[in-house]
């Protein structure tokens, strides 16, 4: 079992807003094949739910038309031809199309959500962001909600996927699925972002965000959210100046281990930062049993080992619960959500430990599962 201690340390040292010294990933559509592969990992692919979110530049201009389909990839898993699990990339096809599109793979279905824009309209540095809650897939474009399209799920995810290749899709045409641009703060989270949540951390270069991949690209390939995700360059990724961000830290920490007998993990989650005045701040838990309910224990302790009882683990002091337990009902997609927002008068520095605990007879031993323990400090 896995079980995370929360490193609270770190929050202190970067909470407080610093202006980056940001670097991005850069390619260039055609020619050598140039990217980066990072080996399968859930926390690059939740099947019931998805944000991937990216700064980027696209030059169309310097696309060629020459009688090919042209697919500029900024983020695939599973790049096994015509088996990817999600994709976000330009659909220039044939005729240098400028149309940006998420599409999801489901056992039955491939479908997809787009944006058309104009030829010069991704020069500049562009914030994409792709959500997907198991049923709709959405586009932003600069935090704003500019196509939106049914998309079935659960995802399909293969035992054998390759994992995640950022800058580029397969490789049937050499470089014809390359990117055309820089690519900046790719984040992967396991939840579909709302657009306040989206708006909330557009400008922050982020770390340690629970159960969240993120990619800074900050003269590295790697993961930046300790998530110990190691970048494999193929080819040759140089890094060029990014855009301007600042330093945030999302002020949450995942730890201990979830109680389940299925073999979906409960795993936490949240949307945005711990800032004060954050009134959109929200927790989740995702892979729980659609239609069950259950709670969120609030705590002033954690548990540095399980306490079990009534067949679960408990990562929360239950001798310092703090006197309200909300109810939480699990959507269609599997996740729950906790809103708590964090008004302009919130204290600052204040340590809140919660556990998402579900009635559920069918992959709990006593009829209750629950989720690993999740921290978050307000800043």
């Amino acid at each position: 079992m896995d079980h995370r201690i929360p490193i609270l340390v770190t929050l202190a040292a970067i909470s407080a807003p610093i202006s980056a010294q940001n670097t991005a990933a850069t390619f260039v559509h055609g020619g050598s094949e140039n990217h980066i592969d990072i080996s399968p990992h859930e926390f690059l692919a939740n099947p019931n739910s998805i944000t991937v979110e990216a700064w980027v530049t696209y030059d169309d201009t310097t696309m060629p038309v020459d009688g090919l389909f042209h697919w500029p990839t900024i983020a695939r898993y599973d790049v096994t031809p015509n088996a990817e699990s999600y994709i976000l990339r330009v659909q220039a096809a044939a005729s240098n199309d400028t149309r940006l599109a998420f599409a999801v793979r489901s056992a039955s279905t491939f479908q997809e959500v787009s944006w058309t824009f104009n030829s010069g309209d991704l020069l500049n540095w562009t914030h994409v962001a792709a959500t997907w809650d198991g049923s709709t897939g959405t586009i932003y474009i600069d935090g704003n909600p500019v196509a939106s399209s049914p998309i079935a799920g659960p995802m399909q995810i293969n035992p054998s996927a390759t994992g995640l290749r950022i800058g580029n899709g397969d490789s049937t045409v050499q470089g014809n699925e390359m990117w055309n641009g820089e690519i900046d703060e790719l984040r992967i989270w396991p939840i579909a972002r709302t657009q306040n949540e989206i708006l909330e951390t557009i400008n922050d270069e982020l770390s340690i965000v629970p159960h969240t991949a993120s990619f800074n690209f900050n003269n590295s390939l790697d993961d930046s959210s300790l998530q110990f995700l190691v970048g494999n360059e193929t080819g040759t990724v140089p890094f060029v100046p990014g855009q301007a961000l600042n330093v945030a830290s999302p002020g949450g920490f995942r730890y201990g281990g979830a109680t389940t007998n299925c073999n979906d993990a409960l795993v936490t989650a949240i949307g945005s930062t711990t800032r004060v005045g954050n009134t959109d701040f929200a927790i989740y838990c995702t892979g729980a049993a659609p239609g069950t309910t259950g709670a969120v224990l609030l705590a002033a302790n954690q548990l540095f080992a399980p306490l079990p009882f009534f067949g679960i683990d408990f990562w929360v002091d239950v001798g310092a619960l703090i006197p309200i337990t909300p109810p939480v009902s699990v959507g269609a997609n599997g996740v729950a959500a906790l809103p708590i927002g964090l008004s302009a008068t919130a204290q600052t520095g204040l340590t809140i430990h919660t556990q998402f605990v579900f009635i559920d007879a069918a992959c709990g031993a006593q009829s209750l599962t629950s989720s690993e323990g999740l921290t978050f400090v307000t800043q």
